[in-house]
């Protein structure tokens, strides 16, 4: 009798990560009540690798948020802190026009300069569906 083995696959991602780079060019730096807007003073740059498991699709990104320091009328001078981050995904094709979606990020985040803010709270992401 003979027992084969599964055949197991390295679990390997693309090849070549795609990078990216972004800005939030307005943002409201106030409290709900007010309004103290800012410009370009957050960037974000990553990386994300995938791998295809048809009808799987994983994804990694690595990313580095920067949030540079800014004056809030109410606060004074605040310096946000920056973000390090890594972020699994995981997509479900149901077919070829509906895909389920949905991750987690895990983080640092550097000591805030300024007034005592709350602490960052863990957000997951909500489960999202896309369709043509």
């Amino acid at each position: 009798m003979i027992i084969q083995a599964p055949n197991l696959r390295k679990l390997y991602f693309s090849r070549c990560p795609l990078g990216f780079i972004e800005t939030a060019l307005i943002e409201n730096a106030g409290s709900s009540n007010t309004e103290a807007l800012v410009y370009g003073k957050t960037w974000n740059v990553g990386l994300t690798a995938y791998r295809s498991i048809d009808p799987v699709v994983l994804a990694l990104t690595a990313g580095y948020s920067y949030t540079a320091p800014r004056t809030v009328k109410s606060q004074g001078n605040v310096d946000p802190g920056d973000f390090l981050y890594l972020e699994p995904n995981l997509s479900f094709a149901v077919n070829d026009q509906v895909s389920l979606s949905g991750g987690f990020r895990i983080g640092h985040l550097d000591k805030a300069k300024g007034p005592p803010a709350p602490p960052p709270t863990f957000a997951p992401h909500a489960p999202t569906c896309y369709w043509a």
